[in-house]
């Protein structure tokens, strides 16, 4: 955040299921003269996507020429009070009450636990720390946790502390090819050896053992992507809940038998109609999304009904541009939709398509 000229302040947070984690604090632009936070508008927890940090986020702004404040902290100048989320596992969150980082047990989660328990311990921290209802705001893996614990816990948590939600690219269900080699066989092979997770504590031993399972060119080609490097502390379980969800084509709860004999396919699903406009939604994606696909944020918003009140494809963005976008337009698009005030059909007819 330095880089950028913003000071900030660390919280811990301990989650529901023993976890620590680091909530990041903006505190003000550096330097003698800042505008504090605007109390009339509500403050933003951010939750990042799967294989990144809040930093690691922040910094995939200097990849365009010339490099311009990220969109996160033109919220923060605009008013918005922010706190960023460092989920289970990432860097900063690396300790549990009775698990070592570097065990089986520490990284026994998916996206839903990072939702009911991540999520909602910095929700419930903001909200205390600022008497003030909390927006929300993810991207990707990020939505997924807010649309699955949001799900569960409606009605018993969020309703009364969370204002409104920004989901940038919004992820319930994702592409189907790039899960083509995960069958059975090898899903087991994975867990028979021991993988956990990927980019962590282990990493510099589990490199092996996915080179015994791929061979040193496939190994190649895996590292090529970025898994591992600029794609890091991400629990196989939650890699396992996308594939599973995009194998039967439904946003539905893990199934611990799934890649076994006879196992459970179809698990309960996330109730997405239980979220209701009291807390209102909006999506916010490019229109050659093909990892998170636009049918599914339409499936979405169709099932939420008038809970989704801001709906805007960005055009010629696909999923991994959608991380840096920042023109003046998305900005002011996802302030109008974070304004405080009784307008949300307003915004709604605005950005409809």
């Amino acid at each position: 955040m330095g880089i950028w000229e913003y000071d900030w302040e660390p919280f811990e947070i301990v989650t529901n299921d023993g976890y620590t984690l680091t909530l990041m604090h903006v505190t003000k632009k550096s330097g003698p003269f800042h505008k504090g936070p605007n109390k009339d508008m509500a403050p933003i927890v951010v939750m990042p996507p799967m294989g990144s940090s809040p930093h690691a986020w922040l910094e995939a702004y200097l990849y365009p020429s010339p490099p311009d404040n990220p969109m996160l902290f033109k919220l923060r100048d605009a008013g918005h009070d922010l706190w960023f989320t460092y989920s289970r596992g990432t860097h900063y969150s690396l300790k549990h009450e009775s698990y070592a980082p570097d065990s089986k047990e520490f990284w026994d989660f998916s996206w839903e636990q990072m939702g009911t328990g991540d999520l909602r311990a910095a929700v419930d921290y903001v909200h205390a720390a600022t008497s003030q209802k909390v927006g929300l705001l993810g991207y990707s893996m990020g939505t997924t946790q807010i649309f699955a614990a949001m799900s569960l816990e409606y009605d018993s948590f969020f309703k009364d502390r969370v204002y409104k939600v920004a989901q940038l690219a919004p992820c319930t269900i994702t592409e189907p090819s790039q899960y083509k080699g995960f069958n059975m066989a090898t899903v087991n092979l994975v867990k028979t050896m021991g993988i956990f997770e990927l980019g962590g504590p282990t990493w510099y031993t589990t490199v092996v053992k996915i080179r015994k399972i791929i061979g040193l060119e496939g190994l190649q080609g895996f590292l090529a992507i970025g898994w591992g490097s600029r794609l890091k502390d991400i629990s196989i379980k939650a890699f396992l809940h996308y594939a599973e969800n995009s194998k039967q084509d439904r946003f539905q709860r893990y199934s611990e038998s799934y890649w076994q004999p006879l196992g459970k396919k179809e698990t309960e699903l996330y109730d997405l109609s239980l979220i209701k406009a009291d807390t209102p939604f909006g999506f916010f994606f490019g229109d050659k999304d093909v990892t998170c696909e636009n049918k599914y944020a339409e499936a979405a918003r169709t099932e939420m009904g008038d809970t989704v009140q801001a709906y805007h494809a960005y055009e010629g963005l696909d999923h991994t541009t959608m991380i840096f976008f920042n023109t003046d337009e998305f900005v002011q698009d996802i302030l109008t939709f974070l304004k405080p005030g009784q307008q949300t059909t307003a915004v709604a007819d605005m950005l409809l398509m």
